[in-house]
Formats: structure tokens, sequence, C-alpha cells
């Protein structure tokens, strides 16, 4: 609350401020659109570093229920498609027949872990095609784990020796990647251990 309530103020007073056509130059709504953008990008830190020490404390409380995913899945479409539109980037969702119309788990926390997939394709994909796949999963593994969901885009990838190195807090395949696309280097840290939370 501490941090969470004066960003809070700082965010709607700047917005106000932005979108104000009165008694302010454009010099100054400009600026003030710098400090709702950065006071939102603070945001999104702490939401993440929040996110992770609860986690991290074992005080993330699980919710399961049963989950129908193709209108989940669905329904994450809807809410990240504008971000696709401004990119002229195509996203699709393809279903396997074979996969599990259901599954018993925590739909926020699974909500939580693809958004995170889905930010970072349209952050890292300027040209191409973004895919969702609901399949099931390998014969090998189907006693372990119910269905496989996977991003895919034709973004500029990541090395195969970073791999690992960008499932780690603040990490991302290298300092230009920070440089370029910004980010907290959080996402795919809270996703992993979201997932594991889960069983996957």
């Amino acid at each position: 609350h501490e941090l969470k309530t004066p960003l809070n103020s700082i965010l709607l007073l700047s917005k106000l401020l932005a979108g104000s056509k009165q008694g302010l130059s454009e010099d100054q709504i400009k600026q003030a659109r710098v400090i709702h953008e950065a006071g939102s990008d603070l945001q999104a830190l702490i939401d993440n570093i929040l996110d992770l020490s609860r986690i991290e404390a074992r005080r993330t409380p699980l919710n399961p229920a049963t989950v129908t995913l193709a209108p989940l899945l669905r329904g994450l479409i809807e809410l990240v498609q504008p971000q696709f539109d401004a990119k002229g980037l195509e996203l699709r969702l393809e279903i396997d027949t074979a996969a599990p119309a259901q599954i018993v788990t925590d739909p926020d926390k699974l909500r939580q872990i693809i958004k995170n997939f889905l930010s970072n394709a349209v952050k890292f994909t300027q040209a191409g095609q973004v895919v969702i796949r609901l399949a099931a999963t390998d014969p090998a593994e189907a006693e372990t784990y119910a269905v496989q969901i996977s991003v895919s885009d034709s973004g500029i990838g990541i090395a195969k020796e970073k791999h690992e190195e960008i499932f780690e807090a603040f990490k991302q395949a290298d300092g230009a990647t920070n440089r370029r696309y910004g980010g907290t280097g959080l996402g795919l840290t809270i996703s992993r251990q979201l997932a594991r939370l889960l069983g996957g």
C-alpha cells in the first residue's frame, strides 16, 4: 500500500493532465504523458515483484476449478488482440481435437502465464504471426501432464544457450534486448513458478 497508493495518485493525475485541453501547452501535455507511461511501467514492476515475493514465500493461494480451455484462450485473444492489430500481427488459436476440453486448475494463474507469453510474443515480434496451441501431451508424459499449451511467434527468438538464463529473475537474453524492448525480466520467472505451483 505504501508504494501503490501514491503511485495510483500519480497515474490518475498524470492521465487527467495528459487528457486536459485547457491551460496546458502541447509540450506540457507530452510531459504529462511521459509521467503516466513511466508510472505505468513502475506499477508493472511493483506488481511483478509482489507476485514473485508471494510465490517464493509460498503465500500464493490456489483456487482450483474445472476450466473449459477453449473459451479461456479465446477470451485471452480478445483481450490482447488490439496490441496485435496495432503492429499488424496475425494472432491464431489452434486446437488439437485430441486435447482435453477441460482440466482442473486455477484459471487466474493459467491466464496470467499465457498472458505473459502473449505479452512477450507481441513485444519481440515485428512481423508475421503468433500462434497459441492447445494440444494433447506427448504419450510419454500423459500421466504427469494433462495438456500442452504453447505460444510460438515469428519474432527474434532466443539463443539456445540463453534458454535457462531467461527464467532467472531480472534477466533477459542480453543487455541490448533490455535497452531496445524494455521490460522487467520477471515475466518468465513468474510464469515458470506459477506453472510449477499448478503442477505443470
